[in-house]
């Protein structure tokens, strides 16, 4: 009986700690797209894809990548590759997706 307690218990405890471990990954891939945004509206450099290259990543984002200059549309993958965040210029929106 004590042994189907503490299993239920750890199932809920390991759910929860993933879908936090979720939107922890997700607000960093937000904000790295966002500084990444703001970078290359600052920057005087005509070459965006140079810009996209040069953007600081944290430690929760692989690969920040440049999908199209017109409309401009990033794409943010985390290290493990279990999040995606995409934004578009077009519809001014990000959207993340996860596979877990």
């Amino acid at each position: 009986m004590v042994v189907a307690i503490l299993g239920i218990l750890l199932g809920m405890a390991i759910f929860t700690f993933s879908k936090y471990r979720n939107r922890t990954i997700k607000t960093g891939l937000t904000l790295d797209i966002k500084n990444c945004i703001r970078e290359i509206l600052i920057s005087n450099n005509s070459n965006t894809t140079q810009v996209v290259a040069q953007c600081r990543k944290s430690g929760f984002t692989k690969e920040l990548i440049l999908i199209s200059e017109n409309p401009l549309t990033l794409k943010a993958i985390s290290g493990a590759g279990s999040v995606t965040c995409t934004y578009n210029s077009n519809s001014a929106t990000l959207d993340c997706n996860s596979t877990f």
